[in-house]
């Protein structure tokens, strides 16, 4: 019985925490000089911004189709 239980009630948990996490989550595409764009075919570089714990916004750059250039870490989601 208990085994029935959490099967039940471990992917009702999850759920939970995932949309929860989405709410806090934005992403921002930049062009090669750094203005903000809203095509992906002009962006080079995206900023993946989200939060980490209570108190703090960890703000990722990469580059588009590469590795992780920088993080950053702020007490808001605007630096």
């Amino acid at each position: 019985m208990r085994h029935i239980l959490l099967l039940i009630l471990l992917p009702l948990s999850f759920s939970y925490v995932f949309s929860q996490s989405k709410k806090d989550e934005s992403y921002y595409l930049f062009d090669k000089e750094g203005n903000s764009v809203s095509n992906i075919k002009k962006a080079s570089t995206f900023r993946h911004v989200f939060k980490k714990n209570d108190t703090t916004w960890q703000h990722d750059y990469y580059n588009l189709f590469g590795p992780k250039i920088v993080e950053e870490n702020y007490r808001d989601k605007n630096k």
